[in-house]
């Protein structure tokens, strides 16, 4: 939205249309994410290009990991291409930021003018802040400094330093941790260590000893898209906050891959990400991980339960068919699967990531020693994301028998990119239906 002009000129009609391109220098080359080229006259008929790129002069690793400065100032005076988010800027769009409510923003308690005339700001290792000309008269605070600060970037970054500025002496800043979130979507202290520092506020009454919070460099391994100041709080009964300075790095995130090789690029999506693209010898690609190959044989995928319908009672719950090592009885070792009495019932298996399934295995149950209660009619869903489903089996189990010992054998329909897996009773004998034991398997090369 907030445009400079990197240059103007003239190209001479039909030339330089392919080889080296030409280079046009650009007049302002920090902090840029937008570039708008258009076209002022044109030969004949019209104008048009062959190629146009954005560069930087130097290796692909200065390019990737320049520092760059951002001034985040009020919800209407924000760093070129960002906004202010309405609430949680995590689950609004990217380079949006948030301390407080927009509506607790304002610029109307100047006193005599902001303390822009002389000095304002700090220089804290070797950094310095100076609100003066910019942002000058865009200055503004906030009446809910009491909140978290959330930033949401584009491009997944570390934070080299930040910086939050007081009103006035009277109104100190302080904070607990400078964290970032994780692939997981777990919030993680970032490493950095926050600390007082003195100087003038913003407020034209202030005084030299305005207390600003600054955080120095975030670990290396702290790389992520979202970043939060957690605990900030104006440590007197007012909440101001005067807005902050943050220096970031952008960095290419590093997966990692256990047996193979992890992704690069834009394929691995966050820093620290377990995803792998190929595998060495001797293991098979298993979705986004590396399992070990075992030729002819079948290898069952690790599972939790999703979800599950109606259970006899909390000893036949349906996490119970996750265990193979049935050894008979059913009452007192937590083995068994069983449903409502006179009712069928469900459970959807839940894989580490979407993968091949090219088989169920199973054991039927009798409830022994009762010997009331087995399957006799299943179906067999498969979905990548628990909503849209496909049938990858239905069927008919002899009542009491496959109870123990080899499991039955089920093939998978559907075998690509399954990560749910939802076992149905639709029929039972006697008092109700049950499992001894389930998996989602495939058969290995």
């Amino acid at each position: 939205s907030n445009w400079q002009t990197g240059a103007t000129g003239s190209l001479v009609k039909c030339q330089n249309i392919q080889g080296s391109p030409v280079k046009i220098t650009n007049a302002h080359a920090s902090n840029v994410r937008y570039v708008k080229f258009t076209t002022t006259s044109y030969f004949s008929a019209g104008g048009g290009l062959n190629y146009f790129a954005a560069c930087t002069t130097g290796t692909s690793d200065q390019a990737s990991n320049t520092a760059s400065t951002l001034k985040f100032v009020a919800p209407d005076a924000n760093p070129p291409g960002w906004r202010y988010a309405s609430s949680n800027p995590s689950s609004e769009s990217c380079n949006s930021w948030w301390w407080g409510p927009s509506g607790n923003w304002n610029r109307n308690e100047r006193g005599g003018g902001w303390k822009l005339q002389s000095v304002v700001g700090i220089t804290v290792d070797g950094t310095s802040l100076d609100w003066r000309t910019n942002p000058g008269s865009s200055a503004s605070q906030t009446y809910a400094a009491d909140n978290d600060i959330i930033l949401h970037f584009c491009d997944a970054v570390t934070i080299q330093q930040l910086i939050a500025v007081p009103w006035h002496q009277g109104h100190p800043l302080q904070a607990t941790q400078l964290q970032y979130r994780d692939s997981s979507g777990t919030w993680q202290n970032s490493g950095a260590t926050g600390a007082k520092a003195s100087g003038y506020g913003l407020w034209s009454g202030t005084s030299s000893t305005a207390q600003y919070w600054t955080y120095g460099a975030a670990s290396s391994t702290a790389v992520s898209k979202h970043w939060r100041v957690q605990g900030m709080k104006d440590t007197s009964v007012h909440s101001r906050g005067c807005g902050l300075q943050v220096t970031v790095k952008a960095t290419t995130n590093v997966c990692t891959c256990s047996n193979g090789q992890a992704a690069t690029g834009t394929a691995c999506t966050s820093n620290g990400l377990a995803k792998c693209t190929a595998c060495d010898s001797g293991y098979t690609l298993n979705g986004v991980s590396c399992s070990a190959s075992v030729s002819g044989l079948a290898m069952c995928h690790s599972a939790t339960i999703a979800d599950h319908g109606q259970e006899y009672d909390s000893r036949f719950k349906a996490e119970n068919v996750l265990d193979s090592t049935w050894q008979g009885g059913s009452h007192n070792n937590g083995q068994t699967w069983l449903t409502p009495n006179g009712q069928n019932s469900w459970f959807t298996l839940k894989l580490a990531s979407a993968t091949t399934v090219t088989h169920f295995e199973l054991l039927n149950t009798c409830n022994t020693p009762y010997n009331d209660r087995s399957t006799t009619g299943y179906k067999i869903q498969v979905s990548s994301d628990n909503s849209n489903w496909q049938t990858g089996a239905t069927g008919s189990l002899v009542k009491c028998q496959n109870i123990q010992g080899s499991p039955v054998k089920i093939t998978n329909a559907h075998a690509s990119n399954v990560r749910y897996v939802k076992f149905t009773t639709t029929s039972y004998f006697s008092a109700g239906g049950g499992l001894n034991y389930f998996a989602a398997c495939i058969t290995g090369t």
